[in-house]
């Protein structure tokens, strides 16, 4: 292996280089992969509360979620500025998903918080991403998440706001002011960052990786991509399955939604 000369520039950055070969790449955002969602299929479903109760699960059309985000975008703007760092620790809930595309409409930068983390963890977190709010559950499970951040916020002299789901209805409702109304939602670049997105930790310090909204809409409509390659390839194997096997190859509808959670891919489909 060859010696490393002197005057090397050292590696702070690892990366894949763009290649003028990649096609397909979109560029587009959070916000307008929502809003082209809600303009083209408004009345099509895009998200259910995993309440246990399936009668009383909430459930949102593209248009309802489209506004609800917008609805959050213009209270967050009340309170932050675009290109500040809101966290979130919390486990899943509808509202959490409306915050994260709130926060993308906003031109803020979403930071998610493990919702296992204890206090280290959670400091660790906060002040590396440099997060100035926070949004949490009242309860996490085993602990207060109020308390563990009440033992750890000295050590976080960058973090300004802290905000519970539980008050959602009353942070949305700053919204509705005259000046937040008229207000407009600012110009967001595909090139902006979206979320910072922390590894587990199991080998060390857990580390924040950078992500944009043309990183994270293109990876959404990869993915999308390839479940119908999937369901293409599955679908041309069950034809020569017997009848008998098949009732094991497709589960039943329905079976896949008895946890609580909220049902709803990171971002819209790219195509109705």
């Amino acid at each position: 292996m060859p010696e490393r000369s002197p005057t090397a520039t050292p590696l702070t950055r690892a990366y894949w280089p763009a290649s003028a070969t990649i096609t397909g790449i979109r560029e587009t955002t959070i916000g307008s992969v929502l809003r082209d969602a809600a303009g083209r299929t408004p009345d099509k479903t895009a998200l259910i509360d995993g309440d246990p109760d399936r009668q009383g699960r909430r459930r949102w059309t593209y248009a309802e979620l489209l506004a609800d985000a917008e609805r959050a975008a213009r209270a967050l703007l009340t309170r932050f500025t675009p290109g500040e760092r809101v966290a979130v620790w919390a486990p899943n809930s509808a509202e959490w998903v409306i915050l994260e595309f709130g926060a993308a409409l906003a031109g803020l930068t979403l930071v998610t918080v493990n919702p296992a983390y204890q206090g280290d963890e959670l400091a660790h977190v906060l002040g590396h991403s440099a997060a100035d709010g926070l949004f949490l559950a009242d309860g996490l499970p085993q602990r207060n998440p109020h308390a563990v951040l009440a033992e750890v916020r000295g050590r976080l002299p960058r973090l300004r706001d802290v905000l519970s789901f539980s008050e959602w209805d009353a942070f949305t409702a700053l919204s509705d002011t005259p000046e937040a109304t008229a207000r407009p939602l600012p110009e967001v670049g595909p090139s902006s960052t979206a979320m910072v997105l922390y590894t587990s930790g199991t080998t060390g310090t857990p580390k924040g990786a950078v992500l944009t909204h043309r990183g994270l809409t293109n990876n959404a409509a990869g993915l999308r991509r390839g479940r119908h390659r999937t369901r293409r390839r599955r679908d041309q194997s069950d034809a020569d399955v017997p009848r008998r096997r098949q009732r094991a190859v497709h589960p039943r509808p329905g079976a896949g939604d008895r946890h609580p959670r909220a049902h709803a891919p990171l971002l819209p489909r790219a195509r109705a």
